[in-house]
């Protein structure tokens, strides 16, 4: 599915449908790889599925071929990682304190009204480098 936030509109970073995703495979491909793909291979990537198994295993193989034309390859990350493409049913307490941090109030009714890619980003975001990109994440998915 290929869904961009309004936060992430004007950046030139792997937007968040596809960091979850490659999530999923427990591999990254960097920021200068991402910009290094044509347009052509940047919206393939957006729109291929990756929830069944087989899905994951096209997807894998496309990232795998395009790299690989360009001597390249993704970088393996923890099955932490992969776990953590799928948000928890539960706020996390991360989250609630981020959002705090900002100035946003986050409980569990709140975030069981996000749905599951709102949720991923807000799990991303937690890192303090990230406050400006939290706090635009936070505004657009809280409005009432």
């Amino acid at each position: 599915m290929n869904r961009q936030f309004a936060f992430e509109a004007g950046s030139d970073c792997l937007p968040m449908s596809v960091k979850r995703k490659l999530d999923r495979l427990a591999i990254k491909i960097s920021r200068e790889q991402w910009l290094g793909m044509s347009s052509d291979e940047k919206t393939s990537i957006s729109n291929l599925p990756c929830n069944s198994k087989n899905e994951c295993e096209t997807f894998r193989s496309f990232i795998d071929d395009l790299l690989a034309k360009r001597g390249m390859q993704a970088t393996t990350l923890t099955q932490t990682v992969a776990q953590l493409a799928d948000p928890p049913c539960e706020v996390p307490a991360e989250v609630i304190e981020s959002a705090r941090e900002i100035g946003f109030s986050m409980d569990q009714t709140r975030w069981s009204k996000l749905d599951d890619d709102q949720q991923y980003a807000l799990t991303k975001l937690i890192d303090p480098s990230k406050k400006r990109k939290r706090a635009r994440a936070l505004a657009e998915f809280l409005q009432d």
